[in-house]
C-alpha cells in the first residue's frame, strides 16, 4: 500500500522547500535523490566519517543494493540505522524496512516531521470505545491494516475508513480535511471471516475476543455471558438465559450450603462445613458422607434407603433381603426380606394367640397401642395397634398427610412402621392418608439444596415447559400455553409453540 506513494514522495519531496538549509538524500533500493524535505518515513541510515547520512524509505535492502552511496553506507561496519516511530531497528543485511502492524500519523504533508506512531491495540472493551486526536499532515498505514478516523467533535456517523496511506490529509474531501482529527479505531485486515463489532483482529489473524465473547469471530457470547454486549449472568444465578439473544433471566440459583460443597450427597451442609444426613444415610467407606444407607435401611432401585422390613436389623441393598434378624426374630421362610417373630408360649408349652404374650404361667394381653406384642412387657409392640406405626422402637401417630410424629418420616401401612420419603425429599406428606394409602402415593414438599420440586418429586432441573418459581425457588411452575420454555414468570418465553417467535 505504502510502495505506490514511496515513488512519488521521493520526487515531490526534492520540490517542497524544507526549514533545513542543508539537502537530504533520501532513498530507496536501487535510487537516491538529493534535495529539500523534511521526511521523515522510514529511517536514519548513517556511519562516522560518511560525508552525509540517508534518509531510507521503506524496502528490502541486502548488501548489493545500489547505487554506489547507499551500498557504501549499508555495508559500512559502523554503520547506524535510526528508525523513525513505528519502524524496526534491525540494521543486520539484508533486512525490511517497513512500518510495524498500525499507523503513523505525521504533522506535515509527504510524511514529513517527527512522527507518532499507534500500534494496533492489544484489546478492547465494548461500549468503550475513545478516541484519540491527531494531528496529521499524513498518515502512513501498514500493510492489511485499517483505520476509522472523524472529525474531532464529529459523531462516530461521521467515520471515514482508511484502507490505504494518505500523503496529504488536505486533499482529502473536506469533511475530513478541514480541521482536526481523532483516530476511533485501527484493527489488522487479516482476519477471515471478519471479527464482529465485538471482535479485534490482530495482526496474526486471529480475532481477539473481550471478555463475555468466544468464537471464531468473537460472533457469540461465553457461557454464563448474555445480550448484545455479553454481560455477565447475574451473581446470584448458577444458570441464566445466556447467549446473544438471551434476557439474562436467572434460570437456576446459585444453590447455598449444596451437598457438593462439603463432601457430601444426601444432606445438608452446615455453617461449620458438617453435613447434616437426611433419614437413612451415613458416612460411605470412602468418607463421602451421606452416601451410603445406614444400618436397618437398604437402598432400593430409584436411590432411595427405605426402612427394612420389621424384625429386620439389617438388609441388603437392592432386594432388602433381611440380613440380621433382631433378637426374638427368626428369617421368614416365604419371604426372605422379612423375619418373624418367635411364638410366644407359656411354662407350660401352651402358645399364645396374637394380641397377648406369655408372662410366666399365662398368656397376657397386649396394650392397645399394639397389635401383637413380644413382652415382657404389654407396650413392648412387634405390631403397633390401629392408625399407629412402629419408630425407633415406640408406636406413634400420624398427622391427616400420614407424616409420623416427631420426625419427617412417612407411614408406611404395608410395613407397619414409619418409612422414608422419597429420593432427595427432606420432607413429603401422602394427602387425604387413610389405612387404605400406599407409600408411592407418597409427594415431597421440600428438597436438598440444588433439586427443585416438580410434580411431587425432586430433580435436579425443571422440565421443559416449566420454571422455577422465583417466589420459593423450590417449585417449578408450568409455563402459559404459547411458551415452549419460559423463565422468571409463566408468560415469559425463551421458546415458543406452534413456531412462533419470540418477542420482547
Amino acid at each position: 500500500m505504502l510502495s505506490s506513494l514511496f515513488a512519488t514522495t521521493l520526487f515531490l519531496g526534492a520540490s517542497i522547500a524544507a526549514s533545513s538549509s542543508n539537502p537530504t538524500v533520501v532513498c530507496v533500493a536501487g535510487q537516491c535523490l538529493q534535495g529539500y524535505t523534511n521526511i521523515t518515513l522510514g529511517a536514519t541510515l548513517s556511519a562516522s566519517g560518511a560525508a552525509t547520512s540517508l534518509q531510507l524509505l521503506p524496502g528490502l535492502y541486502t548488501s548489493t543494493t545500489n547505487p554506489e552511496l547507499l551500498h557504501e553506507l549499508l555495508t559500512s561496519s559502523n554503520a547506524a540505522l535510526v528508525p523513525s516511530p513505528g519502524f524496526s531497528a534491525n540494521s543486520s543485511l539484508p533486512f525490511t524496512l517497513a512500518l510495524e502492524p498500525g499507523m503513523a500519523s505525521y504533522p506535515g504533508a509527504n510524511y514529513s516531521e517527527q512522527a507518532t506512531f499507534h500500534a494496533l491495540p492489544q484489546s478492547k472493551s465494548p461500549g468503550n470505545d475513545t478516541a484519540t486526536p491527531l494531528t496529521a499532515g499524513s498518515l502512513a498505514l501498514a500493510s492489511n491494516v485499517w483505520a476509522a478516523l472523524a472529525p474531532s467533535g464529529g459523531s462516530s456517523n461521521d467515520r471515514v475508513i482508511f484502507w490505504d496511506s494518505s500523503p496529504d490529509v488536505s486533499q482529502l474531501p473536506s469533511s475530513i480535511s478541514s480541521g482536526s482529527l481523532s483516530l476511533l479505531d485501527i484493527q489488522s485486515a487479516s482476519c477471515s471471516p471478519p471479527c464482529s463489532g465485538a471482535g479485534l483482529c490482530s495482526a496474526s489473524g486471529t480475532c481477539t475476543c473481550p471478555p463475555g465473547f468466544t468464537g471464531e469471530s468473537c460472533e457469540s457470547c461465553a457461557s454464563g455471558f448474555f445480550g448484545p454486549t455479553c454481560q455477565a449472568c447475574p451473581s446470584d444465578c448458577e444458570t441464566c438465559d445466556q447467549g446473544i439473544s438471551g434476557s439474562g433471566r436467572c434460570l437456576q440459583p446459585i444453590v447455598s450450603n449444596a451437598p457438593s460443597t462439603c463432601n457430601c450427597v444426601n444432606g445438608q451442609c452446615g455453617s461449620n462445613g458438617q453435613c447434616s444426613c437426611i433419614t437413612g444415610w451415613t458416612t460411605a467407606d470412602n468418607g463421602t458422607a451421606c452416601a451410603k444407607c445406614a444400618s436397618g435401611f437398604f437402598l432400593d432401585s430409584s436411590g432411595n434407603c427405605e426402612v427394612c422390613n420389621l424384625g429386620c436389623q439389617q438388609c441388603a441393598d437392592g432386594s432388602g433381603d433381611c440380613v440380621t434378624c433382631e433378637s426374638g426374630f427368626t428369617q421368614n421362610a416365604n419371604d426372605p426380606t422379612s423375619c418373624v417373630a418367635t411364638q410366644s408360649t407359656t411354662s407350660s408349652g401352651t402358645v399364645c394367640p396374637d394380641g397377648s404374650f406369655s408372662s410366666g404361667s399365662n398368656c397376657t394381653a397386649c396394650s392397645p397401642e399394639c397389635q401383637t406384642c413380644s413382652g415382657p412387657t404389654s407396650n413392648d409392640c412387634i405390631i403397633c395397634g390401629a392408625e399407629k406405626y412402629s419408630f425407633n422402637g415406640s408406636c406413634v401417630a400420624t398427622d391427616s398427610n400420614g407424616v409420623c410424629e416427631g420426625s419427617s418420616m412417612i407411614a408406611n401401612n404395608n410395613k407397619h412402621e414409619c418409612d422414608n420419603c422419597p429420593a432427595k425429599c427432606t420432607s413429603c406428606k401422602i394427602s387425604g392418608f387413610s389405612v387404605a394409602s400406599t407409600i408411592n402415593q407418597a409427594q415431597c414438599t421440600g428438597c436438598l439444596p440444588g433439586f427443585v420440586l416438580s410434580q411431587g418429586q425432586c430433580v435436579e432441573s425443571c422440565p421443559s415447559g416449566t420454571f422455577l418459581s422465583p417466589q420459593d425457588n423450590l417449585t417449578c411452575t408450568a409455563c402459559d400455553s404459547s411458551c415452549g420454555t419460559c423463565a422468571g414468570s409463566s408468560t415469559f418465553c425463551l421458546t415458543c409453540n406452534n413456531n412462533q417467535l419470540a418477542s420482547n
